[in-house]
């Protein structure tokens, strides 16, 4: 400004004149050069200070005009203030170089980036008198280059994203790029992009100003101190060859300052975040310090989040190792809610250990919709921040905070300040395990202590269980405990009578939250008992109160098999905790040995109990030892229970009675031995026996042979009288249908023996498990009507009526079966030694003729697979017997093509002509046709329905039972061939199919 002054009075003297401009723009360069040697040296706050004094531009807005371009700018601006002829020539250039200096002192200043750059832009047309600017920054969401803001007239492309474009070129190899003429030139196309375009509302006249940009220009945007590059400053006419070296020096030179502008923005942006990060942290670990409880801990991490990042919800979940969940562990409208850690966008972050931020949840396939539905919220946007231990080895929480209020998606500064007091709340979190934790191993340790003193002194089965329901109630703090004895014999749970409940209370297994934990061994915990689908609500009206939460566990045997369970429920203030279930489990394991020690005082109670139930005869008749013999003789234990109370009891053995008539049989052939079948020798342990050969004479034959085999005949002195009349009769009430008619039940028969005979079920299975078995398997579809439930349901027949839609078919068969074996003359059970033997063989054959409903198949396989290696299968335990007896028959059922293929198609034809039929009788009733059995009209459709019933059927049930049994190895060869063939006709239309086409 001094020496524009001086020059002014000496302009009458040119040569002192012109002089004056150059040494005045030297002057200028030599300033900043001095500037660029200054902000390389190390400088005190003094040194800066005073240079910001003297000089009025502060050390980086020096530094942000760059020093090397200034530099070549001045000496450009040198040569022409020497060159000019005139003194407005001379002065333009000075004019120039102050106002490009003086910019950066004259933008907007404050906290407002749009307006500083909107104003920035305005001068760039000026500086450049070029027809518009355009200015991309970086976009760190989307990686890539976006149109942050132009001046171009009409140009509505601000906020696309530019991929292949010079931006991107000038972006990556950080260099200048100009174009004279885009129409000519050879990166036109590439160039395009970064034409600024208008939409279709546009006036034409702005489309042909849009059309008619022909150069261009594109810096990138670099601060001075860091040389980040933070996107693309371009400039555009509609003039060739517009910008000359003086303009892209210009442009670089104002890139510099956008540069800067940009870095200082995001510079308050960090230490605004910073500072917040720091306050967070410091009330984090201030309010977290002093709370060492699990629940207040997590409602401290909740309310701090909704301070300082505010959401509508914000949720903690935390991470449970053993199962592989998240638990919801509180919200605002939710809490105890469980999922896989697999799922949602929670469970990525907490498998990932990465912060996940979606803007719009229901557009990302990780989203898990199960909490809205539960709660009626609806989620927009949402944070996951994972808390990871204090060593970071772990994810053990997730914070996850749902949409941002006063924004619509959550922000960068979001993610910083709610990871900022992830340590602290992973730290008050770990804290508070160890203390809750032995809080509870001293709450634990105490009540144990107590209960064991007690229960040492209680030697009566009444006070032992009075004991036991006392110590369990004040130990849980809540108003009820029940104890069930199970009684697996009755298939039921029992709890004693009481002064509360007069008659006790019985369940079928199953049934209940009692009734499902004595069946399946899992514990069971609530939060909302009346809203549980497996509570039985009929228990509030016996007991007179109101259930409001439960929390039930099993007590096992030495075997681990589940003989009672301890149900707590209302939990005083609170739902049950994880807490409550360790201390529930140390009390059963502890309960467990006491009431295995009064096992026969419970099963002689439970026989009282039962008979005074069912008897209307005074107490010295029902409690007689004829009517207790008769139900203490299920038991195996009778002896034991008859030596404690004295009473005469007759324990049941697998031996035939004195004086039962004599059975004159065929001596007993070797297991596996050929039999005599149409004159000639004939191996039935072969998996390409063919039932269909057999004459009726050689049905029979077979029938009795395998009986023989397996010992059966000789073992329960069958008579061979009663054993011909019961397969005559169960041949002859079975339909002629075109599949399940007696062929099939021949034909399951056979596999069943098959199974039995050449596995180690031979030997898991007991002599009646094995006659129960190839019972069931013969009679396991008599009478059938040629179609399945869900045709008698939708027709309401009289069978589905009958059974209440339950297993309808099912029913029917094991009623059939029975009502046969009413008949004396078929009666192949009546020389059992004693009647107890034949309960026992008709519960099985029952419970295996039920498992053969095809609604129970996928349960039914799942148990098969998780039996790897026979793991936990006691040949000890009925119910792992009947297990595998369910199985024998099940498999049996549908082996049609785990035999050879000539076998396999032979079913496959049947039974598809069997679908058809039903199909048709479908329509004639105007109910629903059964999609998979209409329009079965030739091989391509026969093929098609079997390979799906061989894949989703066949082979989930028949590839465990492989693995359990070895041996059955034949049969997933079978399998494969089958469905080999089957996709050998399906390949072959198609292939015909195209052939058609192509001729057409």
């Amino acid at each position: 400004s001094s020496l524009s002054s001086r020059i002014m009075s000496e302009r009458s003297n040119s040569d002192l004149f012109f002089l004056g401009v150059a040494g005045a723009i030297a002057a200028t360069s030599a300033f900043y050069a001095l500037k660029k040697h200054q902000a390389e040296e190390p400088q005190t706050k003094d040194t800066v200070e005073t240079e910001t004094s003297s000089s009025n531009i502060s050390s980086v807005q020096a530094a942000s005009l760059g020093h090397a371009v200034i530099e070549r700018l001045c000496g450009h601006y040198h040569l022409k203030a020497r060159e000019a002829t005139t003194s407005e020539q001379a002065f333009a250039y000075l004019d120039k170089v102050l106002s490009l200096t003086s910019l950066s002192t004259s933008l907007p200043q404050g906290q407002d980036l749009v307006a500083s750059l909107s104003f920035f832009l305005t001068r760039v047309n000026s500086f450049l008198s070029c027809d518009g600017s355009r200015l991309f920054l970086v976009d760190e969401d989307h990686g890539g280059l976006k149109l942050f803001m132009s001046t171009y007239f009409g140009d509505r492309s601000v906020g696309s994203l530019a991929h292949n474009s010079l931006a991107m070129k000038s972006f990556k190899k950080t260099e200048t790029v100009v174009v004279g003429d885009l129409k000519q030139a050879k990166e036109s196309s590439y160039a395009l992009m970064d034409v600024p375009y208008q939409d279709a509302d546009s006036p034409s006249d702005d489309k042909q100003q849009a059309a008619d940009v022909c150069s261009t220009v594109l810096v990138p945007v670099r601060d001075s101190w860091t040389q980040k590059v933070w996107g693309v400053l371009q400039a555009c006419d509609q003039s060739t060859n517009h910008f000359d070296t003086e303009a892209v020096c210009v442009l670089e030179l104002l890139a510099f300052i956008a540069g800067n502008l940009v870095n200082e923005f995001h510079v308050r942006e960090e230490t605004t975040v910073a500072v917040q990060q720091a306050e967070a942290l410091k009330k984090a670990a201030t309010i977290l310090s002093s709370e060492m409880d699990g629940d207040g801990v997590v409602a401290r991490i909740l309310n701090i989040c909704y301070e300082i990042v505010p959401s509508e919800r914000v949720a903690l979940f935390l991470v449970d190792e053993k199962t592989q969940e998240l638990e919801l562990r509180v919200s605002k409208d939710a809490k105890g809610i469980r999922m896989p850690m697999t799922m949602g966008v929670a469970g990525h972050s907490a498998c990932s250990g990465e912060i996940v931020n979606v803007k719009n949840v229901y557009t990302d396939p990780r989203f898990n919709p199960m909490v809205d539905k539960q709660t009626g919220f609806h989620s927009r946007s949402m944070l996951c921040i994972p808390i990871r231990d204090p060593t970071g080895d772990k994810v053990v929480a997730v914070i996850q905070a749902v949409n941002r209020l006063g924004s619509e998606v959550f922000s960068r500064k979001d993610e910083l300040i709610l990871q900022s007091i992830t340590l602290s709340a992973a730290i008050a979190l770990q804290k508070s395990n160890l203390y809750m934790s032995a809080l509870r191993e001293k709450r634990r340790n105490g009540a144990l202590l107590d209960m064991v003193k007690s229960l040492s002194t209680k030697d009566d089965l009444d006070k032992l269980v009075k004991c036991i329901l006392t110590f369990s109630r004040k130990i849980l703090e809540c108003e009820r405990v029940m104890l069930y004895f199970v009684d697996l014999l009755k298939q039921e749970v029992w709890s004693r009578e009481s002064d509360v409940i007069p008659t006790g209370i019985r369940l079928p297994l199953g049934k209940g939250i009692a009734g499902y934990v004595a069946a399946t061994g899992n514990t069971y915990r609530t939060d909302n008992a009346s809203a549980d689908p497996q509570f039985a609500r009929d228990l509030d009206t016996v007991l007179g109160s109101h259930t409001r939460n439960v929390l039930c566990v099993a007590i096992r045997d030495k075997r681990g098999v589940v003989q009672a369970v301890l149900e707590a429920s209302n939990k005083e203030g609170s739902n049950f905790n994880p807490e409550d279930e360790a201390i529930l489990h140390a009390l059963s394991e502890e309960v467990s040995i006491r009431l295995e020690n009064k096992r026969y005082d419970v099963i002689y109670e439970k026989a009282l109990v039962d008979m005074r139930r069912d008897s209307d005869e005074d107490d010295d008749e029902w409690a007689s030892s004829a009517n207790i013999k008769s139900i203490l003789s299920l038991y195996t234990s009778a002896e034991a229970l008859m030596q404690k109370h004295g009473k005469p009891v007759i324990y049941a053995k697998e031996n035939r009675l004195e004086g039962h008539a004599e059975i004159v049989t065929a001596p007993t052939q070797p297991l596996g031995s050929p039999i005599i079948l149409n004159g000639k020798a004939t191996p039935i342990q072969d998996w390409s026996f063919d039932v269909f050969a057999l004459s009726d004479e050689d049905q029979h034959t077979l029938f009795r042979e395998i009986l023989s085999q397996l010992e059966l005949t000789s073992r329960f002195n069958l008579e061979s009288a009663r054993v011909s009349g019961f397969f005559s009769a169960v041949k002859r009430n079975y339909r002629p249908n075109p599949y399940h008619n007696f062929h099939h039940a021949l034909s399951v028969f056979h596999v069943s023996y098959l199974i039995v005979s050449t596995t180690k079920a031979l030997d898991l299975l007991t002599s009646l498990d094995k006659l129960g078995t190839v019972i069931a398997a013969l009679g396991h579809d008599v009478d059938h009507p040629g179609n399945n439930n869900m045709f008698e349901i939708n027709s309401a027949s009289l069978l589905a009526v009958r059974y209440n839609d339950q297993s309808v078919l099912e029913n029917h068969h094991a009623a059939t079966l029975f009502h046969i074996l009413q008949n004396e003359e078929n009666n192949i059970l009546s020389s059992l030694v004693h009647d107890q033997q034949g309960k026992e063989v008709r519960k099985s054959v029952i419970a295996a003729i039920l498992a053969t409903d095809m609604a129970h198949h996928a349960e039914h396989t799942q148990r098969i697979a998780s039996m790897v290696g026979l793991k936990g299968f006691s040949k000890d335990r009925k119910d792992d017997r009947q297990l595998l007896m369910n199985t024998i028959v099940h498999s049996a059922d549908i082996s049609g093509q785990i035999l050879p293929p000539e076998l396999g198609m032979k079913w496959s034809e049947m039974v598809t002509t069997e679908f058809k039929a039903q199909a048709e009788r479908e329509r004639a009733a105007g109910i629903p046709v059964t999609p998979f059995m209409d329009n079965l009209v030739d091989r391509v459709s026969l093929a098609h329905t079997q390979l799906s019933f061989c894949d989703y059927i066949v082979a989930p049930l028949w590839l465990p039972m492989s693995d359990l049994f070895p041996e059955l190895k034949v049969c997933i060869d079978n399998l494969n061939r089958n469905r080999a063939l089957f996709q050998q006709i399906i390949d072959e239309a198609a292939m015909k199919r195209r052939s058609s086409r192509q001729l057409q």
